[in-house]
């Protein structure tokens, strides 16, 4: 591994080379200690994860707290990494939490089944990026991926993910396989 840079020269600020090159030399060891503490079914929100540690460790780059050697680097990281991965599940299981008390209080558990469409629609669409919307509004009117690809002048691909994402939120929320 090449020599993580240092922070120690007085007045130093570091600016976006010098911290695109601390990412370059640096992500490995964020996106393992990610890795080991991320489910699979929050895999999607990896980039968040990595993105807000490295904001941490920039911050603390700027008010000098930052460790000065290599091994003292990446250990700082790593736990930094990790706490930022605590943090994002404790969130995300507070969020689920809420939404679902207020689904249950809404829809009471025997009508769950049965929930009309336009119920479940006004349920998650707050809930969604409105690509994603657009992308599910477009599927389920029968539109192929391809269609909505050409559509929404995006990539087939780009489709093919949003429609998993929204397939994994869905999911999750009411348990068992969804297929669209």
């Amino acid at each position: 591994m090449k020599e993580v840079p240092t922070t120690k020269i007085e007045g130093f600020i570091p600016n976006a080379e010098f911290f695109a090159e601390f990412v370059e030399k640096t992500k490995d060891v964020v996106l393992t200690s990610i890795g080991r503490n991320l489910p699979q079914e929050y895999r999607h929100a990896l980039d968040d994860i990595a993105q807000e540690t490295y904001f941490r460790a920039f911050k603390a780059m700027l008010k000098g707290k930052a460790p000065q050697d290599e091994p003292s680097w990446l250990s700082f990281l790593a736990r930094l990494a990790q706490h930022e991965t605590w943090r994002y599940l404790k969130k995300e299981k507070k969020f689920q939490d809420k939404h679902e008390r207020w689904f249950l209080e809404k829809y009471p558990q025997e009508e769950k089944a049965e929930l009309r469409f336009d119920a479940f629609m006004s349920f998650f669409r707050p809930r969604l990026k409105y690509r994603h919307w657009e992308i599910l509004r477009l599927r389920l009117e029968g539109y192929k991926i391809r269609e909505i690809a050409q559509m929404l002048k995006i990539k087939n691909g780009s489709v093919k993910s949003a429609l998993s994402r929204l397939k994994e939120k869905i999911a999750r929320f009411y348990g068992g396989k969804i297929v669209f």
